[in-house]
């Protein structure tokens, strides 16, 4: 959503934007089929249609997945953590940092200012919201054992 708009500002013609939607479809078709295709070679018939059901049972997955349950063990608190990260540097970080850059020479003074700022606000607030996900973590778990 974030970006379609630069893109179109960047495209020398708006109709140029139907043209730069059918490439980018067509090149993630052609990975995931590639991809899709490749895992068909490899594996062939022994695939089965249920997905978790096609890894080996008796390999160390098992020990691997338990060790992540015990280093993670509420999938929410990862969840948090990535969207908030995520969310702020899709949303403010990377913009910002296009501003700045800026090859054309079409922003102003102002807007590297703005964008600047926009950068420093997006990284403290990003900050204060993986330390608020900590330490509720944190205080959760010490409350749990007490």
């Amino acid at each position: 959503m974030y970006t379609v708009h630069p893109v179109r500002a960047e495209l020398g013609k708006p109709s140029d934007m139907n043209s730069a939607v059918r490439i980018s479809l067509l090149l993630s078709v052609t990975i995931y089929f590639a991809v899709g295709f490749t895992g068909y070679l490899l594996f062939g018939d022994s695939i089965m249609p249920d997905m978790p059901a096609n890894f080996d049972q008796n390999s160390d997955s098992p020990i691997v997945i338990y060790m992540v349950a015990i280093a993670i063990p509420n999938i929410w608190f990862f969840f948090q953590f990535v969207g908030s990260t995520t969310v702020t540097w899709l949303a403010f970080v990377f913009p910002g940092a296009i501003v700045l850059r800026d090859i054309h020479g079409i922003s102003t003074r102002r807007d590297r200012i703005m964008a600047v700022l926009v950068i420093i606000l997006a990284i403290v607030t990003s900050s204060i919201a993986i330390s608020i996900t900590v330490c509720s973590s944190v205080l959760q778990k010490s409350e749990i054992t007490t």
